[in-house]
């Protein structure tokens, strides 16, 4: 909520975020991530964990595929709430 009452939609549970991309993942709605045909979900590899795997593919390749959660809401220039670092870094 805005100092003025207003209501904001956030993005506040990061499990969310992970849940949007396999139902995504799952009814081929990324067609930009080629012809996989098998999912798997928190794969290790050597000290690093992913969220999905994506395997199948004609050549015998994998994707690796690692999900971010980002609050977002419509904030004015300069005006960001505590505790959200003023620098955000996206890749």
């Amino acid at each position: 909520m805005r100092e003025n009452g207003q209501l904001e939609p956030v993005g506040a549970h990061p499990a969310q975020a992970e849940r949007f991309v396999a139902k995504a993942l799952e009814l081929r709605l990324l067609p930009q991530l080629g012809e996989y045909t098998e999912v798997a979900t928190q794969q290790t590899f050597g000290a690093t964990r992913v969220d999905f795997v994506l395997s199948g593919y004609a050549d015998g390749s994998r994707l690796l595929l690692e999900v971010k959660h980002v609050t977002v809401a419509d904030y004015p220039v300069g005006q960001v709430p505590d505790g959200i670092p003023k620098v955000c870094h996206v890749v």
